[in-house]
């Protein structure tokens, strides 16, 4: 089964019952727009560092850093890219969007993983 089967918009309906097709009712302020500009902006950072990652180690000639694992320096230039913003935003905004990240992940897989299940039972 593909994944935009189970995962999809609102707007479609979902091939597999019990999957999560429609966003909640907003709450306190959280309007769809919202959720939807967190999700593409959340896949579009994601995918851009992995290609970017990927490419340089690719690219890179294996003795680029000398001695070192070039996916842990490239990953140490990235932190201090990144430092400054998360600076600005403070602790408390990095710990939050952190803990976001990592639920909007595992609500994702959990929803695949049921949605898989009711397939393979044959729903």
């Amino acid at each position: 089964m593909k994944a935009s089967t189970v995962m999809g918009t609102s707007s479609r309906v979902a091939a597999v019952a019990g999957a999560n097709i429609t966003a909640p009712p907003p709450r306190q302020g959280m309007e769809p727009d919202d959720i939807r500009a967190l999700t593409e902006q959340a896949l579009r950072t994601g995918m851009m560092l992995s290609r970017l990652v990927g490419d340089l180690l690719d690219d890179l000639p294996h003795d680029a850093f000398a001695g070192e694992d070039q996916a842990e320096v490239l990953f140490e230039m990235l932190i201090g890219t990144i430092a400054p913003v998360a600076a600005a935003a403070g602790c408390a905004q990095v710990r939050a969007t952190t803990a976001l990240l990592g639920a909007m992940s595992d609500r994702v897989l959990a929803d695949l993983r049921a949605a898989m299940r009711l397939a393979e039972e044959g729903h």
